[in-house]
């Protein structure tokens, strides 16, 4: 299974969703979090040098061992051994599930043969941004990363979207120890329980029980283990088990909360935006490409430039990788305004139009008004810009979420793909005959577009998906 990634999976990622993950927690207090204390360790090893990658794009066999040596490992694996002289990743499960979760989260990288720490890996690796680092990876691994991956099973993006109301409930749960299974068993009656009622009557009428220990294992593979190697929970095996030898490992382990996860974790009663805050309409077309490529967008106008920014990146399904810019009014005349990444722009060289004001401080509100136009362009080496319609303004609607898409129509280009000029070279070969084995550009473009973009369709769109991005959007990185 190579589906590691689940990109646009909303559930905890939902900056208006009931869960709140709080940033502002030392790196002593995370300190029982395994799966912190690895990712430094990884994100340190690759600040002090990149590590070759195999033909398999897995880390090398020198550089596992190293790591393998040096990680703290959870203790269900026990003590890490090396029986053979050949060590692959995946031979050390913990190390390869970490490096798939820190490429997930934009915080490594694997590029020209080598993995190579990002930018923004860099910038959360130091003991003062171990806060926001947990909630990133956290973010990351029960939001984007596929936890299907985790046994090698079927996929359940249920889960994905209903991971925050399993959250909550084993924090209402927790509190003492409990088995696993009863664990489950409750959550389920505290989240759906149309499924323990389901779960139950299959047991009646007799149903293989591999189906009910099924579900039980992917429980605990999938959350109970997750959530003890982030530190958010604690185990023991059932002291009032006689002989736990042999019997299945979800039926004599029992998990409570740890002092962390309420620290970590709160919950708000609602998503929606607060009564009478007012909403901006947008339509934004991507510039010089037909046919158009378009998205409706509704945002509420609390939100600053840099979040609309973050917003639009997630409805054209980008990577937020790179830098971007507002433009409003006509060049040169009276009332033009540059709004975008000043603490990144300013090392441009601007000979014309006005200083760039920070999108960070800036607010929709007061800038945004009906039957307006502004300019958005991101990433200045392809250059795409995209022209944004203010179409209307109004009350939000109670009970809705926002920011969201309404409408659309194809798929964005790929990203770093050449601007207009590579989207629409990659457009005519994949709508033409097989590209001639001597046109070398033309093959080299349609194996990067299969390598990076498999599942590329100019013309698919799909508006829950995309909703899920934005509802999630990924900050700035590099």
């Amino acid at each position: 299974m190579d589906d590691f990634g689940r990109p646009g999976q909303a559930g905890l990622l939902d900056p208006l969703g009931p869960a709140r993950l709080r940033e502002a927690l030392s790196a002593e207090e995370l300190e029982r979090s395994t799966f912190l204390t690895n990712a430094r360790l990884l994100l340190g090893e690759l600040i002090r040098s990149e590590q070759r990658a195999t033909a398999e794009g897995n880390l090398n066999r020198d550089f596992v061992r190293v790591m393998a040596a040096e990680m703290r490992m959870p203790e269900r694996y026990g003590e890490w051994q090396s029986y053979g002289k050949v060590t692959r990743e995946e031979d050390v499960w913990p190390l390869h599930v970490l490096r798939v979760v820190l490429q997930v989260a934009g915080l490594i990288r694997k590029y020209g043969g080598a993995f190579r720490i990002t930018r923004r890996g860099r910038d959360l690796s130091g003991p003062a941004e171990a806060g926001v680092l947990f909630a990133h990876l956290f973010r990351t691994f029960f939001g984007r990363f596929n936890l299907a991956y985790l046994d090698q099973r079927e996929d359940d993006p249920l889960l994905h979207a209903t991971f925050p109301r399993l959250l909550w409930a084993i924090g209402r749960l927790a509190d003492e120890w409990m088995c696993v299974r009863i664990l489950r068993e409750r959550v389920l009656l505290a989240t759906d329980p149309l499924e323990i009622l389901e779960e139950s009557e299959l047991e009646r009428e007799g149903v293989a029980s591999y189906l009910a220990y099924r579900a039980l294992s992917q429980f605990q593979s999938r959350i109970v283990w997750p959530l003890l190697d982030f530190g958010l929970l604690e185990s023991r095996v059932d002291p009032d088990v006689a002989d736990p030898a042999g019997q299945p490992r979800a039926e004599i382990q029992q998990v409570r909360k740890t002092p962390l996860f309420d620290r970590f974790v709160q919950f708000e009663a609602t998503g929606a935006v607060a009564p009478g805050t007012e909403v901006a309409w947008l339509k934004v077309t991507l510039k010089d490409i037909r046919p158009p490529i378009w998205r409706r967008i509704e945002v509420p106008l609390t939100f600053s430039f840099r979040q609309l920014s973050d917003v639009i990146v997630a409805a054209f399904q980008w990577s937020n990788s790179h830098l971007h810019e507002f433009k409003i009014g006509k060049r040169m005349e009276p009332g033009e305004r540059s709004i975008g990444m000043a603490e990144a722009l300013e090392d441009f060289p601007r000979f014309f139009g006005p200083p760039v004001e920070d999108d960070r401080t800036v607010g929709l509100a007061g800038v945004l008004e009906r039957g307006g136009r502004l300019v958005y362009s991101y990433d200045f080496g392809d250059d795409w810009e995209l022209s944004v319609s203010v179409e209307d303004i109004s009350a939000a609607a109670e009970g809705t979420i926002y920011p969201r898409v309404t409408g659309g129509r194809r798929s964005a280009p790929p990203e770093d793909c050449g601007g207009v000029w590579g989207y629409e070279e990659i457009v005519t070969a994949l709508a033409g005959p097989a590209v001639d084995a001597d046109d070398a550009e033309g093959v080299e473009r349609l194996e990067w577009l299969r390598e990076h973009y498999p599942y590329f369709l100019p013309e698919h769109f799909d508006r829950d998906t995309i909703n899920e991005w934005v509802r999630n959007p990924e900050p700035f990185w590099e």
